[in-house]
């Protein structure tokens, strides 16, 4: 399988990424419960009171990763990004949101006090395992898709 079928596999089959944000003095990181759409965009919802929420107010440029903690050390593949992360309207959401919305329904969220963000990103890599397994070297890899 090649690297973009590779990073595509790993957004559909993981649920959490983490996020880390800066109001330009200041770091943040938060893990997330995410869906992405058939365009590769990632949404998530967060209370608009997070720092991570007012982080991405006063700077919307922000790096995430994805992976799967339960792989062996030198077996997985790790996706870690830089994006441009917005506070999106509900008359914005594609339908993935809305279903993702209704998925946090038994947890009481109240969309009053939470809002949906997306991120969009602009630079993707993920593990060269061609690095790792020829030199025992671990690299990164940019992805385009």
């Amino acid at each position: 399988m090649d690297r973009t079928e590779l990073t595509k596999e790993l957004i559909t089959n993981n649920r959490y990424l983490s996020l880390s944000t800066s109001d330009g003095k200041n770091v943040w990181i938060a893990p997330l419960y995410y869906v992405a759409d058939d365009k590769w965009n990632l949404y998530f919802v967060s209370p608009i009171e997070s720092l991570h929420a007012k982080h991405i107010i006063k700077n919307p440029n922000v790096a995430f990763c994805i992976f799967d903690s339960t792989q062996e050390p030198g077996t997985g593949i790790g996706l870690q990004a830089n994006a441009v992360a917005s506070m999106i309207d509900s008359k914005d959401y594609p339908e993935v949101v809305v279903k993702y919305i209704k998925s946090l329904e038994p947890f009481n969220i109240s969309m009053e006090k939470y809002r949906v963000f997306k991120l969009l990103s602009t630079k993707m890599f993920v593990t060269d395992q061609e690095a790792w397994e020829k030199e025992g070297v671990d690299k990164r890899v940019e992805v385009k898709f």
